[in-house]
């Protein structure tokens, strides 16, 4: 039972850090990434997720936003996923954890 919430926080926080270098990516290069090898990979690994965001979110959010949107859905999902493994090694006991 403890696989679930370890695969959904893994996954998470692969695209959490890559958009987080996305972001620092843009900062670093004076807002013009494109075509620099680090930001391509960094956008290939993020990319799935915030066009699943831009697909449900409403039409009020820019699309400049919708990584914006992406990281702060990830991370209640990552929060999410954190507090209930927490939940089960409490039911579950410390050594079932390990």
């Amino acid at each position: 039972m403890l696989t679930p919430f370890l695969i959904v926080k893994l996954v998470c926080e692969i695209a959490l850090w890559s958009l987080v270098g996305r972001g620092a990516m843009v900062l670093l290069t004076a807002g013009r990434p494109q075509g620099n090898l680090v930001y391509g990979l960094l956008h290939t690994l993020s990319q799935p997720f915030v066009t699943v965001v831009a697909r449900v979110s409403p039409r009020f959010v820019l699309p400049r936003h919708h990584a914006l949107a992406t990281f702060l859905l990830l991370a209640v999902v990552w929060l999410a996923a954190t507090l209930g493994k927490v939940q089960w090694c409490l039911e579950a006991g410390v050594a079932a954890c390990r």
